[in-house]
């Protein structure tokens, strides 16, 4: 199951990538035959988590009961389109995750919070490095490169701006800065020889 075979996959599809597709070749790179299924929640806070992945056997997770088998894509009901998109993306990135990046149990799951918003002098944990590499892997795929260097270049030069670049591509504002940070290739790299 590999990533950069998901990511060549993208380089080749139209703008803006639907989230079904990516979800379909996650499926066959990972050799999920069940659907991976995406549920609306009240109860996560939009302004603390847009969303999470739901593993089936969680048994103490109130959303486990709806896995069938399958792991379950949970995103807060506020969110608008784009930010829904994203979400659904980044969580599918989650089942290219090893055991010991996956967040399993209510005691996991408030660590991994915490070190979130807290420094972590001992390091990154393993679900806290997947967060990061999920978030980055969701863009690289809702981008193609040839697109990304387009883009990066009518940018520069001010012929297109974050807002029309997020419309673009149908993510978030917020993440369009990354597509351009500077190292964003060996970002790719790393990701793709993960």
């Amino acid at each position: 199951m590999s990533f950069a075979a998901l990511y060549e996959y993208c380089q080749s599809l139209a703008v803006p990538i639907g989230q079904n597709a990516v979800r379909e070749k996650v499926c066959e790179l990972t050799g999920r035959t069940g659907l991976i299924r995406v549920m609306c929640s009240n109860q996560l806070a939009d302004e603390v988590m847009w969303g999470c992945i739901v593993w089936p056997g969680t048994v103490k997770h109130p959303y486990a009961q709806f896995c069938n088998g399958e792991p379950l894509i949970v995103v807060a009901r506020g969110l608008d389109e784009r930010e829904r998109r994203f979400v659904v993306v980044k969580e599918l990135m989650h089942l290219f995750d090893e055991a010991l990046e996956r967040v399993s149990t209510p005691q996991e799951f408030e660590e991994l919070l915490t070190h979130m918003s807290a420094p972590a002098p001992d390091g990154r944990s393993a679900a806290m490095q997947s967060e990061a590499n999920c978030m980055w892997m969701a863009l690289t795929v809702m981008c193609p490169e040839a697109m990304r260097q387009d883009l990066q270049r009518k940018r520069e030069a001010g012929e297109i701006g974050d807002v029309d670049i997020a419309e673009r591509l149908k993510i978030p504002e917020v993440y369009v800065p990354l597509l351009f940070v500077p190292n964003f290739k060996q970002i790719v790299t790393y990701l793709t020889n993960c």
